[in-house]
């Protein structure tokens, strides 16, 4: 799980050169997301897809509402920007959780990944074996995409120097956007 934190912030840095402090609270929606679909006994396979589409959408719209108008400001702009959208996932993940009175029932919802998996001997807890194997799906797949896509060629490229990039014909916006998306 770290891995995948510290490549998602390592790419939207790579790009735009700005660390996303709101990067943290796109795993708190995505864990809300994963208690959302335990609580209505979803499969887990279901609820790993919802809190991929929560997150991928709110990355998606961090990008085109904060991080798109903001691209020509400074880089302290961009860095308040990112706390205020920190600070406003926060404030809504409050307001729901809040909303029905059940503060801190989310983590209990979780008590079917919780049982353990006896594993040549050990007892491992299901919510970890699911953990490692979409990390490292998740880690595998991004090194194909930086590795044989075009658009990953251009989101390196970019990341090295932005600006002849967009003089051999990258699309800046195509390249950031896709670099939210992915660490997303």
């Amino acid at each position: 799980i770290y891995a995948l934190m510290a490549v998602g912030i390592g790419l939207v840095f790579g790009v735009l050169r700005l660390v996303n402090f709101a990067y943290g609270q796109l795993v708190m929606a995505g864990a809300f997301a994963l208690a959302f679909a335990s609580d209505r006994d979803w499969p887990v396979w279901g609820g790993i897809a919802l809190c991929f589409l929560v997150v991928i959408a709110l990355s998606l719209a961090m990008d085109r509402v904060v991080f798109r108008p903001l691209r020509t400001q400074s880089a302290a702009t961009m860095l308040v920007a990112t706390f205020a959208v920190a600070f406003l996932l926060q404030a809504v993940a409050l307001l729901i959780d809040q909303s029905d009175d059940t503060l801190g029932e989310p983590a209990a919802s979780l008590a079917k990944l919780n049982l353990p998996w006896t594993i040549w001997g050990t007892e491992v807890r299901k919510i970890t074996v699911v953990a490692i194997v979409t990390a490292i799906i998740c880690l595998v797949a991004l090194v194909l995409f930086l590795g044989r896509t075009t658009v990953g060629l251009q989101m390196r490229a970019a990341s090295l120097d932005f600006e002849t990039a967009r003089l051999l014909g990258v699309r800046g916006n195509r390249v950031i956007g896709a670099a939210v998306l992915v660490s997303g």
